[in-house]
């Protein structure tokens, strides 16, 4: 029996378009968000909230031989992050109606960029609690992530449904006990959901 629901948030509850985003942060500042090994690495201390994105964009500018001010690619990442990563209605819904009966958390590998946007637009008054890497200085697919919000919530690994859209992480929880769905789509997810009488 379910009793908990851990929602990833990107590319679930969140509709992201990664290249679109980057495609008009380039176009403002010339920053060109490309993902090589350095700049994977330092991202990944982003996640797990060691550094800022203000950090990452002043490697960019450093690399790139660039002389824009690092706080102007803050405000064009920010601005493009609400325009091209929008919040899914449908799938809010879907989660006040689950909260009706069972709790339900956001788990999200974030920073503090994407964060500050969402609690903006509210998205994190719709869950009973968020963890979020940035925070926790621990992000998915590690299992101390999912040891730690099961201790936290104070539920047993096989009362709690993980639904992500990340393979490795739905890995990394059945390995922990966890339930879980693997995000496809809101037809598919809702499917799923009724079988574990959910909505």
């Amino acid at each position: 029996m379910v009793k908990a629901i851990l929602f990833d948030l990107g590319d679930t509850v969140i509709a992201n378009d990664w290249k679109a985003r980057n495609a008009a942060v380039k176009t403002e500042t010339g920053v060109d968000i490309i993902r090589t090994p350095e700049i994977k690495a330092l991202n990944d201390e982003i996640v797990l909230g060691n550094n800022v994105m203000k950090d990452l964009f002043i490697k960019i500018i450093e690399t790139s031989n660039l002389t824009i001010d690092p706080k102007e690619v803050v405000d064009s990442y920010t601005r493009n992050y609400e325009k091209y990563c929008p919040v899914n209605g449908s799938m809010i819904t879907l989660v006040d109606n689950m909260r009706k009966k069972v709790k339900v958390y956001a788990l999200s590998n974030t920073n503090d960029i994407h964060k500050s946007v969402n609690i903006k637009r509210g998205i994190y008054n719709h869950f009973d609690g968020a963890f979020l890497s940035c925070d926790m200085k621990m992000k998915k697919p590690d299992p101390a992530i999912f040891q730690f919000v099961l201790k936290e919530i104070q539920c047993p690994p096989s009362e709690v449904l993980l639904i992500d859209d990340n393979e490795d992480n739905i890995a990394s929880a059945k390995n922990v006990g966890l339930q879980t769905i693997r995000y496809t789509d809101y037809e598919d997810l809702v499917l799923k959901l009724k079988e574990y009488n959910l909505l």
